[in-house]
């Protein structure tokens, strides 16, 4: 038997699925699932090997196939008929390959990985060791640091513009969640998976946003996403680093509405139907 995704549910009407990063959970959304539930099923996602969700197990491993293969059954289990998705890093990638697949009615990318390239790998490689590896740091000390506003600058400034917003609570439950995120080397192990090719692709039911301000996965990254998706709706988000959803909230369920509202009325994501920009 496959172990469960775990997951949130709240709201009424189509379902969208909110996919997190590596190392984070479904709290990664904050309000998000509030401001979209009038309008949306909201279902907010643990991925296997993160927050209560266990390891992938066989037949499934953390290749960007697979694990877009067990979220495929995910939308079995739940009786989803070509949901909406949205997903923020890691999550952005597997939501782009699942519209790629024609899985899903719209999907909203957050500074998707798999536009790197070898240097900009490297780079997201090492600030996710560095976080990675920060969060082994004994209790005493790692709470010493996140109780002031320079250490938690110093610790999560690659993944929000404003880390100053972080409350201590939220700082240490972030590190906390990342100490014990089973999934971490095994997605490392195969993020070579991730990596495209330099051939475009037609996908119109996709908006793919990045913050202006993102040190992690950098935006000349974004440049390389329009290239290789020319006929999906690039965004850059002003004011926001790699977390769009924790910097500005309202923005992201914003962009998400919108690009559900466009696959409603049958249109590609490129026309303009908000004052999202």
């Amino acid at each position: 038997m496959v172990a469960p995704i775990h997951y949130s549910r709240k709201g009424s009407g189509e379902p969208l699925v909110l996919i997190h990063g590596i190392g984070h959970n479904r709290s990664a959304w904050g309000d998000v699932p509030d401001r979209l539930a009038e309008e949306f099923d909201v279902i907010t996602i643990d991925l296997p090997g993160f927050g209560e969700s266990r390891r992938l197990e066989k037949p499934y491993n953390a290749t960007l196939k697979s694990s877009v293969d067990r979220l495929e059954l995910f939308f079995e289990e739940l009786g989803l008929d070509k949901p909406h998705v949205a997903g923020n890093s890691l999550g952005g990638a597997y939501a782009l390959e699942l519209a790629k697949r024609g899985k899903v009615s719209s999907a909203t990318a957050f500074s998707p990985a798999g536009f790197f390239q070898v240097p900009g790998f490297l780079w997201c490689g090492t600030v996710l060791f560095f976080l990675k590896f920060s969060s082994y740091t004994p209790a005493p000390a790692a709470k010493a640091v996140l109780k002031t506003p320079v250490g938690r600058y110093a610790i999560f400034g690659s993944l929000y513009k404003h880390p100053e917003k972080l409350q201590f609570e939220h700082a240490w439950s972030d590190a906390q969640q990342l100490r014990r995120a089973r999934g971490f080397w095994p997605v490392i192990a195969r993020s070579y998976t991730l990596f495209r090719s330099n051939k475009p692709e037609v996908l119109t039911n996709a908006t793919i946003a990045w913050g202006e301000k993102d040190y992690l996965l950098l935006t000349t990254q974004a440049k390389r996403a329009k290239r290789l998706l020319p006929q999906s709706k690039h965004v850059s988000v002003p004011d926001t680093g790699h977390i769009t959803m924790f910097d500005h909230p309202e923005l992201a369920a914003d962009i998400i509405r919108e690009t559900a509202e466009a696959s409603r009325q049958g249109l590609p994501v490129q026309e303009p139907l908000a004052a999202v920009s």
